[in-house]
């Protein structure tokens, strides 16, 4: 988490945090530090990155891949297969289907409602996937 200081004679808040002269703090964020006012002491350890996955999926014929979602409050999710594959996408109790027509572009899934994606093809098929986490 970033790390910064107040070496102003005056308190500066930022959102819900909030430095009194001479304070330092560690948020979970980057924040505009010159534009306030604040030094930085130290950008590390980086926050986590909002994209929680993103790349291509093999999924091998009749065969099921799941995949484990990090914990995040909200997140988006997007899935298509390449060229003529055929997949089908479960999440929780439901499987929509992806092929060379339709993928799939979802934002604001609770995370508490998902926990996982499986990934499903009778044939085999690649899928490309992005899942981020949103506020």
């Amino acid at each position: 988490m970033p790390t910064y200081k107040n070496e102003k004679s005056y308190p500066i808040s930022f959102g819900r945090h909030y430095w009194v002269p001479g304070e330092e703090k560690r948020v979970p964020f980057f924040i505009p530090a010159e534009e306030i006012g604040l030094t930085v002491v130290s950008d590390d350890p980086k926050p986590r990155s909002q994209v929680l996955y993103s790349g291509e999926v093999t999924v091998p014929p009749g065969e099921t891949v799941t995949l484990p979602v990090p914990y995040c409050g909200k997140l988006s999710l997007q899935a298509a297969t390449e060229g003529d594959d055929v997949a089908e996408i479960h999440l929780g109790e439901r499987a929509i289907r992806l092929d060379g027509n339709y993928g799939l572009d979802l934002d604001s899934l609770d995370w508490g409602r998902l926990g996982e994606i499986s990934l499903s093809s009778s044939a085999g098929a690649t899928v490309n996937l992005l899942v981020m986490e949103v506020s």
